[in-house]
């Protein structure tokens, strides 16, 4: 017991520095913005990162598989952070699109070696309430490092802001030796890894892919409530720093339901909430109505988030889990990908709370048909 919570909290933090690597570039688009590059360009950067970690996500699952977890987290971790010191003094566009491309391939990578490294190590017993626990890792960067990151931004301190991601990379970087690189416990031998075709014949997991990229749909449009805030005179703060605590709250006191009730009926209305958030902020005036519409989003967002990954655990068996976990984030990663260039090129159109509106509404109508597919009895 003492090990499995020592595990855990190694999961926990490794978990939070990566994430807390990324949630630095959610201001991303507000800080080129500041620097005076267009919208079209700075959606481009921003997408340009998400491409490239959808790309490499099979290439980091080919990765933890050949090269295994401790070196890939490794080498993940230092790319990242290289990639994160390519924006520092007066970058040319090109220099900050390789930057981008360099970070995604980091912190794609580091991802898949991640959860495929504890999808194998967690008994399948607690592989709901482990994921909600890790999670959190994922969360607390919302509350602990976007404070930070606004401040330095408000206070035109850019050096300071850009330095940030790559001393969190070099942290993750640094958990690798850490990190339990072994399958034991509950675990069985290192399995003889298994096919994408083997993969996509498991039931649920074409539904899952489809599920993770709606659920992603609503998750991506926070790298753009900074924006929306300021176009209405207000703080992004309020909205991101209450969505992490409420996150933060649901996996602490829910963790132990994710376990008990059925996951597959848990994803559609987790990221309906979001949705629903989604569409509140697009119209709140105030302080207090963002703050609001970030508890609904982080109510959701505790839950969709560790039940998805947990899904791939559920549904695939031990030699294909590293394929499932890339797969997951790739579907995930689309969305991602695609948000920058919808809200860069629609927004001059529909105004940006329009194109909330539109982003919400497809989330809100994929939450309902999932969770109908959920719940057939084939799915039971």
């Amino acid at each position: 017991m003492g090990e499995q919570k020592r595990d855990l909290a190694l999961f926990v933090t490794a978990t939070f520095f990566i994430y807390a690597f990324t949630t630095v570039y959610y201001l991303f688009a507000s800080f080129l913005e500041g620097q005076g590059r267009g919208s079209a360009a700075v959606g481009l950067l921003i997408s340009a990162y998400y491409v490239t970690v959808s790309v490499i996500r099979p290439f980091g699952g080919w990765m933890t598989e050949q090269m295994g977890v401790r070196k890939t987290l490794v080498a993940a971790g230092l790319i990242a952070a290289v990639g994160g010191l390519l924006p520092l003094g007066d970058p040319s566009t090109a220099r900050l699109l390789l930057a981008r491309v360099v970070t995604g391939v980091g912190f794609g990578s580091y991802c898949v070696a991640l959860t495929s490294l504890q999808c194998l190590v967690v008994p399948d017993r607690l592989r709901g309430s482990t994921f909600a626990m890790t999670t959190i890792g994922s969360i607390a960067p919302l509350f602990l490092v976007i404070p930070v990151a606004d401040g330095l931004l408000q206070r035109g301190l850019f050096t300071a802001y850009l330095i940030e991601a790559p001393l969190l990379a070099l942290a993750a970087a640094t958990m690798a030796f850490f990190l339990p690189d072994r399958e034991d416990g509950a675990c069985v031998t290192r399995p003889a890894w298994g096919s994408y075709g083997q993969l996509f014949a498991q039931s649920g997991m074409k539904l899952l892919l489809l599920s993770a990229f709606a659920f992603a749909v609503t998750d991506s449009a926070i790298v753009y409530v900074a924006n929306l805030a300021g176009a209405k005179g207000l703080s992004a703060s309020p909205f991101i720093a209450i969505s992490g605590v409420a996150a933060l709250v649901v996996r602490l006191l829910g963790r132990n339901l994710m376990d008990r009730l059925p996951r597959r009926k848990l994803a559609g209305p987790s990221f309906g909430l979001m949705a629903l958030a989604l569409l509140w902020a697009s119209a709140a005036g105030n302080r207090t109505g963002l703050a609001l519409a970030g508890a609904l989003f982080g109510a959701g967002l505790g839950v969709a988030f560790p039940v998805h990954l947990a899904l791939v655990g559920d549904l695939a068996p031990a030699e294909l889990r590293p394929k499932g976990t890339a797969m997951v984030y790739l579907a995930q990663d689309l969305s991602w990908m695609g948000l920058p260039l919808f809200i860069g090129f629609t927004s001059p159109l529909l105004g940006l709370p329009g194109a909330f509106r539109a982003l919400a509404g497809f989330a809100l109508a994929a939450s309902v048909a999932l969770t109908l597919f959920w719940k057939r009895p084939s799915r039971a």
